[in-house]
Order: C-alpha cells, then structure tokens, then sequence
C-alpha cells in the first residue's frame, strides 16, 4: 500500500522523537519552566555598555588606536552583544519558552515589557541622533568617524532594547516565595 504525501511526513515528525516527548511530558505533567527573575547581571551590562558608549563618542580616536590596552578593551566591547543576547536566555522573556506554554500574566508581563523597551528606545533614539549630530559638527568629525560612531549608536540601541525589556520584565515580576525559590524563581 502507497503511503500518502501526509504519512511520509507524518513518519518523519515520528522519526525525530518528538511526540515521544511531547506525550512523556504531558503524562508527567510537566509545564512550562518556571519564570526566571534575571535583574543584577542586566543591569550591570546595562552599565558597562552605556559607559563604553560615552567612552567612545567623547574621544572617537579610541576606535583609530593601535595601543594593546585599547584593542583588548575593543574585543571585549565586541562581545557584549553576546553577553546581552545570553543574559536574556536567562531571564523571564525567555525565547525558549513557547507562547502556547505561557499563560495570560506571562504574555501579558512580556507585551509591557517589550513596550516599554520599544518606548525607551524610540525616545533616547529621537534624543540621541541630534546630539549626536551635533557633537559631530562641533567636533568637526570625518565621515568614517560619523559612520563608527553612528554604527555604534545602532548597536547600543539593539543592545538596550533587549536589556530594557528585560529588566522591565523582572522588576515587574513580583518577589520570590519560599515555594518560588524551591522551584527556581528566586
């Protein structure tokens, strides 16, 4: 008998294990992970990437040096987009979760944050592209320092929206019990 279009992928959404899992943990009665209060190490990137930001855009011959110090200093900033993509697989807007997982307070903590990051973000980007202009024109910039530093600033936007959203998220969540802390909130 010839299997239909639908059985052959049926057999290979079979083949990867997955309902198997699925099934287990439904008899299991496993949920959704618990949320996960992430505040301190935001906050702390939070800190260091803003203070990389003013570093750089009051002295932008920083990005021209060749001194040792400076290009460890470069490489480690390079790595910071790393660092806050990870630090928010560890908080409560946790990717890995699924929407169907989470219920109404969930997506509801997850819709204020990520409209309050949109809010930030769009406000200090309307602040910050004039004076940005205008510490160009000040300072008489080249081109290709306008460009790093414009660069910069888009980066630095990227970064905040996904701290600030994060940290809107756990500061809101309220404190941990001890049956939280028991099962991995605190």
């Amino acid at each position: 008998m010839t299997k239909t279009i639908l059985q052959r992928m049926d057999d290979v959404i079979r083949w990867t294990g997955f309902p198997k899992r699925v099934e287990a943990d439904l008899r299991r009665g496993k949920g959704a992970p618990p949320l996960r209060r992430s505040r301190w190490l935001p906050l702390v990137l939070l800190v260091i990437v803003s203070g990389l930001v003013v570093r750089y855009a009051t002295n932008p011959a920083l990005f021209a040096a060749f001194d040792p110090a400076e290009i460890v200093i470069r490489t480690i900033t390079a790595l910071f987009p790393c660092l806050v993509t990870a630090s928010t697989f560890f908080g409560p807007l946790n990717p890995r979760r699924g929407s169907e997982q989470a219920d109404e307070w969930e997506e509801a903590l997850g819709h204020r944050a990520l409209f309050f990051s949109a809010i930030v973000v769009g406000g200090l980007e309307l602040a910050g592209v004039p004076v940005l202009i205008a510490i160009a024109f000040i300072h008489n910039w080249s081109s290709q320092t306008i460009l790093v530093e414009i660069g910069l600033w888009l980066l630095y936007l990227f970064m905040l929206f996904q701290l600030a959203a994060t940290l809107h998220a756990s500061w809101s969540m309220p404190a941990a019990t001890n049956r939280d802390e028991e099962v991995g909130l605190g």
